[in-house]
């Protein structure tokens, strides 16, 4: 039994991980699967959220369970997980990287907005006060759902919410000493048309993971594979 914190990406909520629930914790697993600040049902304002925010909510959440947890970061969600670990290594058995961005040392918000494609960066427009990024819904199925059904795609639509603005460009501090000791595994969604599966394989190179999994799936693995997904984390658990 592990104990799992899934951390959505941007835009998405808590919600997106309700078949992946469901399977690990038919495994015997422990899982919570929160909105970070400003998402699916949580109030909080958009104006002034930062991945010090995100990271400083999933710490709590982190330092309330009785066990070593297992991080898992989906997409924009790795810039959490890794704030997270830097804070609190010694309460992580280990970070799993899904489809997910990775602020290594030197790394920057320019450098991470390079690896996304440019189909998703033409989907995204930024709200009138700029507070918040949305990506255009007619986008939505070719970039992040080109595998799920149409009854997945209709449940995200309804809930995907605008992304705070400042998230993404934010600045994430990573060191070998807190970090760099934490565990590490990748997981590459191959036909993703978010962050390219070359992107991925390089991002897990660079952050020095452990092993690199591979899924034939689109950005939106916990939709479309979620029985495939759940026996990899089991696997990585075990390891």
């Amino acid at each position: 039994m592990a104990h799992f914190v899934l951390v959505h990406g941007a835009w998405h909520g808590g919600w997106c991980w309700h078949k992946l629930v469901r399977e690990l914790e038919a495994a015997g697993h422990v899982v919570v699967a929160p909105d970070l600040p400003s998402h699916g049902e949580d109030p909080t304002p958009p104006q002034g959220v930062n991945v010090g925010h995100y990271s400083d909510f999933v710490c709590e959440i982190v330092d309330s369970l009785p066990d070593e947890v297992i991080l898992v970061g989906h997409s924009l969600g790795g810039l959490t997980i890794t704030q997270v670990a830097e804070s609190r290594p010694d309460r992580l058995r280990s970070l799993v990287y899904l489809a997910a961005l990775i602020p290594t040392p030197g790394s920057s918000p320019a450098g991470r907005r390079a690896l996304t494609t440019q189909t998703l960066l033409d989907a995204i427009r930024l709200a009138d006060d700029g507070s918040v990024s949305l990506v255009d819904p007619d986008s939505i199925r070719e970039i992040f759902y080109a595998d799920c059904s149409d009854e997945d795609i209709a449940f995200a639509r309804e809930r995907l919410r605008g992304e705070p603005a400042s998230v993404a460009g934010g600045a994430v501090e990573v060191t070998d000493e807190n970090w760099g000791r934490v565990a590490r595994d990748y997981i590459v969604c191959l036909q993703d048309q978010a962050i390219p599966a070359s992107a991925q394989q390089a991002l897990a190179e660079e952050a020095g993971c452990r092993k690199v999994y591979e899924l034939d799936t689109s950005h939106s693995p916990f939709f479309s594979a979620p029985t495939a997904l759940a026996e990899m984390l089991g696997q990585i658990a075990g390891s």
